[in-house]
């Protein structure tokens, strides 16, 4: 018997209304001088759709969100999908070529093969945390599952990198360690509550305000046995509105509660519902106020008290008060009846002295005559202050002003005190621009305290001194100016200048007249709405200064 020829072909078989995937061999051979023809055909439908499945799972494979590895007997890595070779960093060749030890840094203790091959047998799922070595070195946590084909010869490894979830459950595991000691460390006692009143949690403050231990009272007692019996219905009330309706109940309450020793204790209480759960859960901050509350009686005592003695007090000024003005009254009456007087006798003097004056002729009776005439002036001026004076402490000393050429008014005191100033043997300076906005100013008041501070000047002032009087004006005020040589005052006594009945001397001591003359210049710059002021040094001179406001308008 001979072969001819021998050769294998596919083909397609129609049976009925199937179509089956066949395999034909078909040879020739020669026997006993004859030619046969022999076809022999072999289903392979299942073993084309087996390598179809195959191709199928590896495309699932290659393609996975997950890493997979497969690995042999001895744990070499015999294939890799693309995530995995992503994530490690490596490139399919070297990673083909590494153990899973490699990779796997606890493969010993979460994918040991007998464990894995057994479970995998039972077909019961094997799921365990390891961690990844990357080829950088870096370890990264994984989850991982298992499968074991049927001659237990590969493991196929699935791993899932969970870092994010454990960083969040790292995150979560923080905050609840945080919630947790900010609840057991807050300096207020703090209750959680359910729906039924029960107290599911308290913290360490409660225990020291109530006196009870959280053995004793978490899940064993209800707030309600804490609460006053005045404030029980109200706070039930409330919770079960809260339950219902939390958008209608308060959440803050003032109530009192018994501590474990029978005392009563008065709470500011902000309670709110948890959110985000189905189950009904409060959580209330307790502040203990029974000292503020008894701090409050007190004060409100105190104040009471406080009222009475103020009102007794007041009584006792009014009548002082009262007392005072009756006296002020007198004085003044007195006074004035006493100005009235002098000034009855002194006008005759005055009379006489001028008339004297004029007619003495020679000396000495002329200098006489100068003497009794400047001594009558003094007196009257003396007797005008007082007038002044009692005038000022009753509010009835006021001024009138009219509106005046300060260029000319300042001339006229020039001109006026000029010969007293030369008697004295001091040079006198005028320093006036020739045009300044006009004043609303009393002409006489003012006059009169620019002659007392020139007058104050020449007493201080030695022999071939200098006195000037100086007049200038800025955008708001007008101001005048009298400034000497003379011995000026310490700054121990200048701070008191114009106080009432302040005098000063060169040495320091008590000086001459009444003490006035500077208390009421005061008064009437202050009437003109302005200010006095004073600079001094001793040995060197002093300079007062008298700024008067310039009326909106003037020009």
């Amino acid at each position: 018997m001979t072969t001819q020829l021998s050769a294998s072909i596919l083909g397609i078989e129609h049976l009925g209304d199937e179509r089956v995937l066949v395999g034909l061999m078909a040879r020739k051979i020669s026997l006993f001088g004859h030619s046969f023809k022999i076809s022999i055909y072999r289903d392979i439908t299942a073993g084309k759709n087996t390598i179809e499945l195959f191709r199928m799972s590896k495309f699932a494979l290659d393609n996975a969100t997950e890493m997979v590895l497969w690995i042999n007997r001895s744990g070499l890595i015999v294939y890799s999908n693309q995530v995995t070779e992503h994530v490690l960093g490596y490139p399919k060749a070297e990673l083909l070529n590494l153990n899973i030890k490699d990779v796997d840094a606890t493969y010993s203790v979460t994918l040991d093969s007998n464990t894995t091959f057994t479970s995998t047998k039972r077909n019961e799922s094997l799921l365990k945390e390891s961690s990844f070595k990357k080829k950088s070195g870096d370890f990264f946590p994984v989850e991982l599952s298992s499968v074991v084909n049927n001659n237990n010869a590969y493991t196929c490894i699935f791993a899932r990198d969970i870092s994010k979830r454990k960083a969040l459950d790292k995150t979560l595991s923080d905050l609840e360690c945080f919630h947790r000691a900010v609840f057991e460390t807050t300096s207020n006692p703090t209750v959680i509550v359910d729906g039924n009143t029960n107290i599911l949690r308290v913290n360490r403050a409660f225990e020291l305000l109530t006196g009870f231990n959280k053995q004793a009272v978490e899940g064993i007692k209800s707030w309600t046995e804490f609460v006053s019996k005045n404030d029980i219905d109200r706070l039930l009330g409330f919770h079960y509105l809260r339950k219902e309706h939390p958008e209608l109940c308060p959440d803050k309450h003032l109530f009192d509660i018994v501590d474990a020793n029978g005392n009563l204790k008065n709470i500011y209480m902000t309670i709110n519902k948890i959110t985000g759960i189905e189950e009904f859960f409060c959580v209330a901050s307790w502040l203990d106020i029974t000292e503020l509350r008894k701090t409050e009686s007190e004060l409100r005592l105190s104040y009471t008290q406080l009222e009475e003695r103020v009102a007794l007090r007041t009584t006792e000024l009014n009548k002082t008060k009262l007392e005072l003005e009756e006296h002020i009254n007198k004085r003044i009456v007195s006074t004035r009846a006493l100005i009235h007087d002098l000034k009855t006798n002194l006008t005759p003097m005055i009379t006489a002295s001028e008339l004297f004056e004029n007619c003495a002729k020679t000396e000495p009776l002329i200098s006489l005559s100068r003497n009794i005439t400047s001594g009558v002036k003094g007196l009257e001026k003396r007797i005008n202050d007082l007038l002044d004076l009692a005038r000022s402490e009753i509010g009835i000393f006021v001024i009138k002003p009219t509106w005046t050429n300060p260029t000319q008014f300042v001339k006229e005191i020039f001109n006026y005190l000029e010969p007293e100033v030369k008697r004295h043997s001091i040079n006198f300076v005028l320093e006036c621009p020739d045009s300044v906005p006009v004043a609303w100013v009393d002409e006489e008041q003012l006059s009169r305290v620019v002659i007392n501070l020139i007058s104050n000047a020449i007493k201080y002032t030695k022999r071939s001194g200098t006195i000037t009087l100086r007049l200038f004006h800025n955008d708001q005020e007008l101001i005048f100016e009298v400034q000497d040589t003379g011995c000026g005052i310490s700054a121990t006594y200048i701070k008191d200048i114009f106080k009432l009945y302040h005098r000063y001397n060169t040495s320091g001591e008590s000086g001459e007249g009444l003490g006035l003359g500077l208390y009421l210049s005061k008064v009437i710059v202050e009437l003109h709405g302005g200010q006095i002021e004073v600079r001094s040094a001793l040995n060197i001179g002093s300079t007062f200064i008298i700024k008067i406001p310039l009326t909106e308008g003037m020009c």
